[in-house]
């Protein structure tokens, strides 16, 4: 005689349910990384910029200029970018085990005499999870909106 088992209905949809809430919570905790990224941002703080990024993180202007983290963090420290406010529209987010892909519209209003009182980019963000759980910013490219 041959046994075999097969998994219930409710078992599969247990599982179903767990792996939604953790996905879920991976897409709550890039909100929150977003969120901080965007605060630290209008209100720059070294050690929190420091934080936030990768050690390896590449942060690329719409214009191509290219910084790697202390360029990065320098850029809003140094007063490079005066950013007084931030509206983000269409986040995308797309998780794939420890990398998060954010995608988004950006408009900020600038403060810095002599340059544009606005702009309004897209983004692309590479964010990777480390051995903390912690997610920190890999890479990030602005594109003017074509």
């Amino acid at each position: 005689m041959r046994l075999t088992v097969q998994p219930s209905l409710s078992l599969i949809f247990l599982s179903m349910i767990i792996h939604f809430a953790q996905a879920q919570t991976a897409i709550d905790a890039i909100e929150t990384a977003v969120d901080d990224l965007i605060a630290l941002m209008i209100n720059p703080d070294s050690t929190g910029l420091t934080n936030i990024a990768h050690d390896s993180v590449v942060y690329v202007h719409s214009s191509g200029t290219v910084r790697d983290k202390a360029g990065f963090v320098d850029e809003f420290i140094k007063d490079w970018t005066m950013i007084q406010d931030i509206e983000i529209r269409d986040q995308q987010i797309t998780i794939t085990g420890h990398n998060a892909i954010v995608r988004h519209r950006m408009i900020a209003d600038l403060d810095k005499p002599g340059g544009p009182p606005q702009f309004d980019i897209i983004i692309l963000m590479v964010w990777i999870q480390d051995q903390t759980g912690a997610w920190k910013l890999l890479a990030r490219q602005a594109a003017q909106i074509p």
